[in-house]
């Protein structure tokens, strides 16, 4: 093993005392600096600490590519860890001698190590600071990097960490609540004793006489809602008049969403925790089972979405005997930004590499399926990788889909470009587990 990662190792085995300093030997960075960088550990403020050029000065000119680089591995980071640390690639950092036991899991990527080391440290739950430092232009020696080889490595790094993560929220989520546990009869008996108290003495007795599990109910629609208090009242009265049942899945939310869908006429099963989107269509979807339905239609509750053009969904899926239709934007009207378009098609352009089929918008939430063939997935993700997830798993099951327009008048805030990203990890990852598995 030779290079920067091999270097750093052996200075590791022989380090003495109780904090280790990095720093290149290139003229770059300033050891009078030490002091201040080692201060936060000292203080029991930080495990590891990074001497940011993007905080303090620099005054020489950064590649462009090594700049574009560091954006992503930042993007990445934030998505996987939730922190934001701005000089990723800084060789000037300080952390404690306890920190080297984690080294072991690390793969010693080359060039990539500073990226690897970082992902490490918050992989454990360390406290990583940034302090401004000064940055001078390279007095000695050369740079040795090979931009192909360090692309690899450094994605090669950022991959494990996915797979890493994703595994870890997958077995918590198992552990937290396993859907497939849930049988239909405890579903039935919990939601009969919510959906009374919503009734007096009077009306319970009609209640029961519609609610005929046995009998079925044709058309169903999932409402996933947050904080929707001003809007969702009017959304599933439309709704209503063109399916059997609406149920709204009230995320959490801490205003009268909860009260106003079910004054408007939903079912709305209890949820006092905010989960997440994904989350809350799967409790739809194994709610819905209660009522038997042929059709389910799944649709956003904050007003983009319009309830007059389920028929349409319905219809197709009726008289061309598909499995999935999906509405989409951009194949109708679609009022939006610029950023907004560009990331949907980037999402397009990049399921169709993973899976070898074109669809015009994969993120549309706007859905609907035969019920039989709807309960056949199993689904996982607990936020917005969900449209992509019943996208991908209705490929791999062989449903029939298409697509047809439909009209989105109003841009609602709410997913942002960091959920972009984790909506394109997570299509990474499954298509790189699938590819394994073959």
């Amino acid at each position: 093993m030779v290079g920067y990662d091999a270097a750093l190792l052996t200075g590791f085995k022989h380090a003495t005392g109780d904090i280790i300093v990095t720093m290149d030997s290139d003229g770059q960075h300033n050891p009078e600096e030490i002091t201040d960088l080692i201060k936060p550990i000292i203080n029991n403020n930080a495990d590891f600490v990074i001497g940011s050029r993007y905080l303090g000065k620099w005054n020489y000119r950064y590649p462009l590519y090594a700049r574009v680089g560091a954006y992503f591995i930042k993007a990445f980071f934030r998505a996987l860890f939730l922190q934001r640390v701005r000089d990723n690639q800084s060789g000037f950092r300080a952390f404690k001698k306890e920190i080297i036991k984690i080294l072991e899991n690390i793969r010693y990527t080359g060039m990539g190590f500073s990226t690897e080391l970082l992902f490490e440290v918050a992989y454990n739950q360390l406290k990583i600071v940034e302090i401004p430092i000064s940055s001078n232009p390279r007095r000695y020696g050369t740079s040795n990097v090979h931009l192909v080889r360090i692309i690899r490595s450094i994605s090669s790094c950022i991959l494990n960490y996915i797979l890493r993560k994703m595994k870890n929220k997958r077995q918590l989520l198992e552990s937290e609540f396993n859907f497939n546990q849930i049988s239909t009869k405890a579903i039935k008996n919990f939601e009969m004793a919510d959906f009374k108290t919503d009734f007096s003495q009077k009306n319970i007795h009609i209640w029961n006489e519609n609610l005929n599990l046995n009998q079925g109910i044709e058309t169903l629609a999932i409402l996933p809602a947050y904080n929707l208090e001003n809007v969702i009242g009017d959304i599933v009265k439309r709704t209503n008049y063109y399916v059997d049942k609406v149920i709204v899945i009230s995320d959490g939310s801490s205003d009268k969403t909860y009260l106003n869908a079910k004054s408007a006429g939903a079912m709305c099963p209890p949820h006092t925790n905010t989960r997440g989107k994904g989350y809350a269509i799967r409790k739809g979807i194994e709610y819905s089972k209660v009522f038997k339905p042929k059709f389910i239609i799944l649709m956003d509750s904050d007003g983009q979405h319009l309830p007059e053009e389920i028929p349409k969904l319905i219809h197709t899926l009726k008289t061309e005997e598909k499995d999935m239709v999906i509405g989409s934007r951009f194949r109708g009207i679609l009022k939006t930004s610029l950023i907004n378009r560009f990331g949907n098609v980037f999402l397009n352009f990049l399921s169709m590499v993973l899976n070898g089929k074109w669809f015009s918008d994969i993120e549309s939430g706007f859905r609907a399926f035969i019920a039989k063939k709807l309960y056949n997935l199993n689904l996982n993700t607990n936020h917005y990788e969900i449209d992509y997830e019943l996208l991908l798993k209705s490929i791999h099951r062989d449903f029939k889909i298409t697509e047809v327009p439909i009209t989105v008048t109003k841009a609602i805030p709410g997913i942002t470009i960091l959920d972009g990203i984790k909506v394109a990890l997570f299509a990474i990852k499954k298509a790189f587990l699938t590819k394994t598995r073959r």
